[in-house]
């Protein structure tokens, strides 16, 4: 019998005004060559319809690729998270989007260097028992260097000292499974980097419980947005297997207290919380689309 060739293809073509630039026009088409001989009309059909698939699925990729891009130029701020071929905002950007922050850039920067040190030198203790002042951290993590210099060359003369992170350790002991944990959470479309989780010892006085708690520095606690953001980590460790229970915000204020740190705040609200940043997480998708 003699072999017959046919092309089975499948496109798709759109017009995208979400994107960075007016009307993009991306457009995809697949194609494959098949022995026609032994194939009938309905699998011809069929074939070019999943083809036709593909060749959406391209463009729902470029769709959201060209969403994104308008975003950062608008909000340099945002962070995003892949997840197979999606890309998710940050659980933070979900929270802050529509915040109005009341202070110049340059400011805000330096309050962001101030707490990027923190989070490095408290990271450091909990993987290496070794508490290391703002300077020393630098030598251990280079990329802090830069961070460092914006605070003592800044004009608000942040403190880069002034908390005791292994005596709020020895006042409230945590057993940490786990630090610096980055997840994503695809059913709600976000993801996220947490400061740690793991089990504190039980504190009747303090309201703690010894379960699976994740656990949030902060240098200016703000109870609502902070256990929302914990919330949402709780949630996506939950999506993996990892039953959270409590959350805790660790305050530890810069020179703002004689000791070092504040007394940790509680809450086994966990879906209460959830439910607070979910909405938020639809005010992000009504804004930018994504």
């Amino acid at each position: 019998m003699e072999t017959r060739k046919i092309e089975v293809g499948g496109g798709v073509q759109a017009v995208l005004p979400t994107g960075p630039y007016q009307n993009e026009r991306p457009s995809f088409f697949v194609k494959m060559t098949f022995d026609a001989s032994t194939m009938t009309d309905d699998e011809v059909f069929k074939l070019q319809a999943e083809l036709q698939e593909k060749s959406y699925a391209n463009l729902k990729n470029a769709e959201q690729r060209a969403i994104i891009s308008r975003i950062e130029i608008e909000r340099k701020d945002f962070r995003w998270y892949k997840f197979g071929d999606q890309m998710f905002p940050s659980v933070t950007s979900v929270i802050n989007f529509d915040a109005d922050f009341f202070m110049e850039p340059h400011l805000l920067r330096q309050y962001a260097a101030q707490g990027l040190i923190l989070d490095g030198r408290c990271t450091h203790y909990i993987a290496e028992g070794e508490w290391l002042d703002a300077k020393a951290i630098t030598d251990k993590y280079p990329n802090l260097w830069v961070e460092y210099v914006i605070l003592k060359k800044g004009d608000l003369g942040l403190p880069v000292d002034g908390v005791d992170f292994p005596k709020f350790c020895e006042k409230y002991p945590i057993k940490a499974n786990a630090w610096k944990v980055k997840v994503t959470n695809e059913e709600s479309r976000y993801g996220g980097e947490l400061d740690f989780w793991g089990v504190p010892e039980a504190n009747e006085k303090e309201g703690i419980q010894s379960v699976q708690t994740v656990i949030d520095i902060k240098r200016t606690p703000d109870k609502h947005k902070n256990f929302m953001q914990i919330a949402a980590y709780s949630m996506a460790l939950k999506s993996q297997g990892i039953d959270i229970k409590q959350m805790m915000i660790i305050p530890l204020n810069p020179g703002k207290t004689q000791q070092g740190y504040s007394k940790p705040i509680i809450s086994t609200e966990i879906e209460k919380y959830f439910a607070l940043f979910m909405e938020k997480r639809e005010q992000f998708k009504r804004r930018y689309g994504i």
